[in-house]
């Protein structure tokens, strides 16, 4: 099985490794060379590229989207409707945006 891998925006492929951190404990890191690397990513996690074509290996968090609306009432003032994931907050206000319809949401 070929060892996990990815292309940086830059071309550079890395490879993932497993290491001992302190304590013994395994981290997972990103590194250029090929020999030794691992044939998987290991679930919960994700690679994460930085700006400078860093690559890192980090458990995956659960995101949520706040869900707002302009609110007209004298003041102009954000009403937020929900925090969800990204998913649910889709399928949920998706089908109002740009119709009335979304104002009757409260």
């Amino acid at each position: 099985m070929a060892p996990f891998s990815c292309t940086t925006v830059y071309g550079r492929t890395c490879y993932l490794h497993v290491v001992r951190g302190t304590g013994g404990r395994p981290r997972h890191v990103m590194g250029t060379c090929a020999a030794g690397a691992e044939t998987l990513l290991p679930t919960g996690f994700e690679v994460r590229e930085n700006v400078n074509g860093q690559v890192s290996v980090r458990r995956r968090r659960a995101r949520h989207f706040a869900v707002e609306r302009e609110c007209f009432s004298g003041e102009t003032d954000w009403l937020r409707l929900e925090m969800l994931s990204l998913l649910p907050a889709l399928r949920q206000y998706l089908p109002h945006a740009g119709r009335d319809s979304f104002f009757d949401l409260v």
